[in-house]
């Protein structure tokens, strides 16, 4: 790919100096006037080049930082919605349940990972621009479901 760039550009630059070059005689225009626009451009495309390569490096780094979370964030929500609601769960299951779905978890997670999201949930909740009882409502509701999670952990344990 670079290769056909180089030959683009090689064709596409040579026509326009040939075509520059005839303007400027044409209209009787110093040669030497015209240098410093040349070096300007060839800096300016320069600089646009090096932002174009950050730009790139920047975008595949977060890309392969974030898809794999996506994937699994995907995946879990789709194990809580099978698991949501077994036929024959009893109301203790129900609710521990609905508690990992509260906290987008799923029961095969560690009880870091599940940590990690309360933790990252209570985070955005605070930083919220709420009501302070709606605050503490979402709030408290999270801890009562992290509280369940936990009694979990701890009983399979």
């Amino acid at each position: 790919m670079t290769a056909i760039f180089v030959i683009f550009l090689i064709a596409f630059l040579i026509p326009l100096l040939i075509i520059v070059i005839h303007t400027v005689k044409l209209f009787g225009i110093d040669m030497r006037s015209l240098i410093p626009i040349f070096v300007f451009f060839v800096f300016a495309s320069s600089f646009v080049q090096i932002i174009r390569a950050r730009l790139k490096r920047s975008k595949e780094e977060v890309g392969e930082e974030s898809q794999p979370t996506y994937r699994s964030t995907h995946r879990s929500d789709r194990e809580v919605r099978k698991s949501k609601e077994p036929e024959n769960a009893s109301e203790d299951e129900f609710e521990l349940y609905k508690a990992f779905s509260l906290l987008n978890a799923t029961p095969n997670m560690t009880y870091t990972q599940v940590s990690q999201r309360y933790y990252e949930l209570v985070k955005k909740i605070t930083q919220l621009n709420i009501d302070e009882e709606e605050r503490s409502r979402k709030l408290k509701e999270l801890e009562e479901a992290f509280e369940k999670v936990s009694k979990y952990y701890s009983e399979r344990m």
